[in-house]
């Protein structure tokens, strides 16, 4: 097959690279991959070395009539078998340079939330009418598209975004410049602060937990000196022991340093790559239902399920980890092993390839 995927690579390394390495390993089956992006993307080098031909091509807007003549124009000299949109930009100008082409559109779709029937600008993406296929990350999201697709023909599916654990060796992080002393047993949530990620709901949770002194809760993310978080930081009883850090582009290493990941998101999660980093580094999780997070932590092996929302639902899930803190390095080998048979890179690859020769026929 030959696909030309459209994407932008300007966010970290460790954020681009399961979908790096997904067109890498579609090259390597034997597959023509070419890469519309920013030219001067760092990252695409690493694509370039592994066989990906690259094209200086991304929009510089919703509607770019330069991209979307240089997409068309790439389309019609190529001979191309899949369009594949990465992002909403992308997904517009791809639509609307396929005009009357008889290349098949993909959309990746990441998240649960913002796609609406009664919203004009879902008809400038995923339901557009140029799309043939929704390529969704998790199941969860998988649903919710299929409530609003219209048209039949649409092909709506789950592929999981794959990780390697390669990625992730047996690693230990220094948290004592935040004050964290070796030992301490290690709360981690890593989350830019927005109100459906659900950060005050864990502030407010941890309170109890937070009463045995070798507790400490490290938040990592953009926004964390706004309200309500710093307050709600200030007025607690254990303030020296919740560390709210700010961003860091060394995050997914802090991780190395917890006993305990949570994420307490409200909605809006499709398949959190924080989950996984922290189940890929053998650190049991706490997640709410929300999204697809439950397709990630099986409750009471790898980690704890709880109701999204509910405050006491998770200040019970805290307690628990904690009183069985002694099981938690075996739970958090079962995370990791989960991640390696269930959402590798090779499965990634997979279905997609699967996805893609079903609508070649």
């Amino acid at each position: 097959m030959k696909i030309l995927a459209a994407s932008a690579y300007l966010d970290t390394w460790t954020s681009v690279r399961p979908e790096a390495a997904l067109f890498a390993g579609l090259v390597a089956r034997g597959h023509e991959v070419t890469m519309a992006s920013r030219g001067h993307a760092s990252h695409l080098a690493w694509l370039a070395a592994a066989g990906v031909r690259i094209l200086d091509a991304y929009p510089r807007r919703k509607l770019c009539p330069s991209t979307m003549r240089a997409y068309r124009r790439e389309l019609r000299s190529g001979g191309y078998d899949i369009a594949y949109g990465m992002n909403s930009k992308t997904i517009t100008n791809l639509a609307f340079a396929m005009t009357g082409l008889p290349t098949r559109l993909v959309t990746y779709r990441g998240t649960s939330s913002g796609m609406y029937r009664h919203d004009p600008s879902s008809y400038l993406t995923h339901l557009h009418p140029r799309v043939d296929a929704i390529c969704c990350v998790s199941r969860a999201v998988e649903r919710v598209v299929r409530q609003r697709v219209w048209r039949r023909a649409v092909v709506v599916t789950t592929v999981h975004k794959g990780h390697e654990l390669s990625w992730f060796p047996p690693a230990t992080a220094d948290l004592g410049e935040f004050g964290i002393p070796a030992g301490a047993f290690v709360i981690a949530c890593i989350a830019n602060a927005r109100p459906g990620k659900g950060l005050d709901l864990l502030l407010a949770a941890a309170g109890e937990v937070l009463a045995h002194p070798e507790v400490h809760l490290l938040l990592v993310g953009r926004g964390m000196s706004a309200a309500p978080y710093a307050g709600m930081r200030e007025a607690s009883r254990w303030k020296e022991r919740i560390h709210l850090v700010g961003h860091r582009g060394d995050a997914a290493n802090l991780l190395a340093g917890a006993s305990l990941y949570v994420q307490p998101s409200r909605r809006g999660e499709g398949l959190p790559k924080t989950v996984i980093e922290a189940m890929a580094q053998s650190i049991p999780a706490v997640v709410s239902d929300a999204g697809g997070m439950p397709e990630l932590v099986v409750h009471g092996e790898s980690g704890w399920v709880v109701e999204s929302g509910s405050v006491p639902a998770l200040s019970s899930a805290l307690q628990h980890a904690w009183q069985q803190r002694e099981s938690l390095p075996a739970m958090g080998r079962l995370a990791r092993a989960r991640i390696g048979s269930e959402f590798s890179t090779r499965r990634t690859i997979d279905g997609h390839i699967r996805l893609f020769e079903s609508l070649l026929g």
